[in-house]
């Protein structure tokens, strides 16, 4: 994958807050996408990577999202499955997010 956010994963981070978006993501005309909180706070209206000017109605990337939600999915799996070996605090460590409850 390109290059990795603090959310570790890449091409799904967003581009304003460099982390994985949880929920809603939002794109621009161009496909570029962030997360629908960051959106709302984006001043002035334009994408992050080609500034292009944002769409007064948000439009709504559900691709991005499902492939986040698998993503988390079966980072949870691998954490559930590799808890009994090296413990929780390590094996949380796998998921794109550690520390954070699902």
């Amino acid at each position: 994958m390109a290059g990795v956010g603090q959310g570790g994963v890449g091409e799904l981070d967003c581009p304003v807050c460099f982390d994985l978006p949880e929920g809603v993501v939002h794109q621009c005309c161009e496909g570029h996408c962030f997360c629908a909180e960051c959106d709302s706070s984006i001043e002035p209206r334009l994408c992050p990577i080609c500034r292009d000017e944002l769409p007064e109605r948000p439009i709504r990337n559900r691709s991005h999202e499902a492939r986040i939600a698998a993503l988390m999915e079966s980072s949870l799996m691998l954490v559930t499955a590799l808890n009994p070996h090296i413990g929780y605090d390590k094996a949380s460590q796998v998921r794109p997010r550690s520390g954070e409850s699902a």
